[in-house]
């Protein structure tokens, strides 16, 4: 068992889509699905994505309004690991 894939980066997601189109995964609850279960990349890049709530949604359309979902109910502690990079977590609420 080796280990999960890296998803894409954040740049990697919205470069080349259309703001508007990235508004709407923002505002929409496609980020929060499904049932507030956290799902790493690995595991959600192999499910279908939820339809009825924006249109033609691609799974990378749905990390991304995943990951801008985790970001804006996210904490950054005050603690880094060995490379710098501030503790995170995320209110599952």
């Amino acid at each position: 068992m080796g280990l999960p894939d890296s998803p894409p980066s954040f740049l990697e997601l919205v470069r080349g889509r259309d703001v508007a189109h990235v508004l709407r995964l923002a505002s929409s609850d496609i980020g929060k699905l499904p049932r507030n279960r956290y799902l790493h990349w690995s595991q959600l890049k192999h499910r279908t994505p939820p339809q009825g709530l924006l249109a033609d949604v691609t799974v990378e359309d749905w990390w991304l309004a995943t990951k801008l979902a985790r970001g804006s109910a996210s904490h950054v502690l005050p603690l880094v690991d060995a490379r710098g990079k501030p503790f995170v977590f995320t209110d599952s609420g």
